[in-house]
């Protein structure tokens, strides 16, 4: 079975993601990995339309979608005109975070799009249970060894976050992968 290009970006975006934390403290561009992949999104749209915008019915959805953020967003900036609550500067850094989860999903579709995930389901669960397995063991060897801070003690056990900023983030990224 031939595998393709967007395979491999799937895995290395999906590895890259999982270990961002540990990544980031070590190379600083990576902290601002999920900007990049946001910001991505818009040089993809440019080229994926090229002056062909064509609406079609099933993706009206989309279509609502995006006039909700434009008015989202043009309410944000009207308010700031009348009430000047903050600079312009900081008026750009809020309309970007408040976006960027939007962009990122544009991101992942522009990129994906034509990616068949069914048909690697099997090589991706392998990836997935790499990286379960990965955190585990780093859990498990940070028991004895203390390598990596604990959060604090909760019914007498420590929360291990291993390179995590928090706990909460190890769990929530170990079951997504599950």
């Amino acid at each position: 079975m031939k595998v393709n290009k967007k395979y491999y970006l799937f895995i290395a975006m999906m590895y890259m993601f999982a270990l961002q934390f540990w990544i980031m403290k070590r190379i600083t561009v990576f902290q601002y990995l999920d900007e990049i992949y946001a910001l991505v999104a818009i040089p993809l749209a440019v080229l994926n339309t090229r002056g062909k915008i064509k609406i079609k019915k099933e993706n009206m959805y989309i279509n609502r979608m995006i006039v909700g953020l434009m008015i989202f967003v043009l309410g944000g900036l009207l308010s700031n005109i009348v009430f000047n609550y903050q600079s312009w500067h900081a008026v750009a850094q809020d309309v970007f975070i408040n976006l960027k989860f939007f962009l990122g999903i544009a991101t992942t579709y522009y990129l994906f799009k034509n990616f068949n995930i069914k048909k690697y389901k099997n090589k991706l669960n392998f990836h997935a249970k790499v990286l379960i397995v990965l955190f585990f063991i780093l859990v498990i060897q940070n028991k004895v060894t203390h390598v990596f801070e604990v959060a604090d003690g909760r019914f007498g056990i420590s929360a291990e976050k291993i390179f995590f900023n928090h706990p909460t983030e190890l769990v929530s990224t170990t079951f997504f992968y599950y």
